[in-house]
Order: C-alpha cells, then structure tokens, then sequence
C-alpha cells in the first residue's frame, strides 16, 4: 500500500503542476477549460481502463509511465501560445489514466485487506490532498525546477514499479509451485511421478525437452505419464494440465 502511495505521489505532481497552470491561462481569459478538449477524457477513459484490465494489469503501469513521460515534456517541447490546446488535451488523457490508476490500484489493495472499505477510496483522498499541494506549489515554482522535480519523481516512480512488478513475479511462482505440490499430494504421486507432474504443469514441455532436463529416455517418460494419468484420471498432458486449472480455481475460490 505504501508502494502504491507513493508512486501515486509522483504522479500527482504533474497533475497538480498542470491544474495550477492552466487555471491560471483560464483566470486569465487565454484558454477556455469548458471547451470540448474536454472530451478527449473518454477516449482516455476507454483506454486506460482497457489497459488495467488485459493480462492482469501487466501493462497499465508501463503505460501510465508513458503518458506521465508525455505529459512533463510536452509542456516543454510546445510551449508556444498555438499548442496550448494540444497541451490541454495531452492532460486530460492523464488525468483519465491517474484516475483509473488511483481507482484500480487501491480497489486491489483493498480486495485483499480487512478493512476494503477504509483503502477503497484512499487513493482518491491522496489524489485530492496532493492535488490542492501540488497545485500551490505550481504558482512559484519556475518550470525548469519543475521539470527536474518530474525527471526526478519519474526515476522514482518507474523503480518502484519495476519493484513491484518483480517482486509480484516471484510471489506468482511461490504460490504456484505450493498449489502444484497441494495438487500432487491430493493425487498420492510418488517421487519420481510429482517432479515429472511438476514440470509438465509448470513449463508444459514438449516430451524430448522434458526427457531432456529429467535426464530419463523418452520411453521411461511416457511410462511415469501414463502412471500419473491413471492416477489423476486423465489421458494427456493437456487434460492434466484442465484438471490442475480446475482445482487451482476451485482451491482459490
């Protein structure tokens, strides 16, 4: 959860930079924040929340990388008075990514707490408290110290994601490997029979690289597989690997 925070942080920043700017262009009559740049938020929406959902995640936290990368430098790179708008719109296609970031990250944290109904909206309550700070700070800050501070946020929150994404990783592994062991102990496998069931389930090899890393013959192989398919009730290493999802997904449940 602190990881989460913090990497929500950093992203904030930007967004709290952005909002003190251009409530200040809309103060002063140069930029009209009511038009219909603000519909590029659906599109962004869309995608964003299209992102979280494919392959667990795998992607969505690459992606709201990149856009905050976007977003601190277009400012920069299209400072003329004509990209103003163009800026605009790159912002609101942030905020639809921090949104969904905020959102689906604290509903996650909150799925495996005790207490979902106090995580569930944290992100939001850290969204709107670093907003109002950030936004302050974005009336006197010169926007090159600015952009060191995003560089800086940046490296931040791109190695804690990284962190986190392996740190999942090796997690996935851990709980795979235990509800592989779980599943061959239901079945009574001897020794030889659970490592072979092991590597099937979890490499789904072909039977001459399998026979290969066991350092046994083809022949030998195809006879502990048949045991092990006798004593699962299956006929294959593809019905083996149905049943084990079957389990694996009423064991989770």
């Amino acid at each position: 959860m602190i990881t989460a925070a913090v990497v929500l942080i950093c992203l904030e920043f930007i967004s709290g930079f952005n909002d003190g700017f251009y409530v200040r262009l809309f103060s002063a009559g140069q930029i009209d924040l009511y038009g219909s740049m603000r519909l590029i938020l659906i599109p962004g929406f869309l995608l964003a929340g299209w992102l979280a959902d494919i392959r667990h995640r795998k992607y969505f936290a690459v992606s709201v990388i990149c856009v905050y990368i976007i977003s601190v430098f277009a400012p920069i790179l299209l400072e003329e008075q004509q990209h103003q708008y163009l800026n605009l719109g790159l912002m609101y296609v942030y905020l639809s990514f921090l949104v969904i970031y905020f959102n689906v990250t604290f509903f996650d944290i909150a799925a495996d707490s005790r207490n979902p109904e106090f995580y569930a909206p944290l992100g939001r309550i850290i969204d709107i408290i670093a907003s109002i700070l950030f936004s302050l700070i974005a009336v006197t800050v010169n926007t090159y110290l600015v952009l060191a501070i995003h560089l800086v946020l940046l490296v931040i929150a791109w190695s804690i994601q990284i962190w986190k994404a392996q740190h999942a990783d090796q997690k996935e592994t851990v709980n795979e490997s235990r509800s592989i062991d779980d599943f061959i102990q239901l079945y009574a496998l001897t020794e030889r029979e659970s490592e072979i069931a092991r590597q099937v389930l979890l490499k789904g090899e072909s039977i001459k690289q399998l026979s290969q890393e066991l350092f046994i013959s083809e022949r030998v192989l195809y006879r502990h597989l048949s045991h092990i398919y006798e004593k699962t009730g299956t006929d294959s290493r593809m019905s083996l690997m149905i049943k084990y999802r079957t389990y694996l997904s009423q064991h989770q449940n």
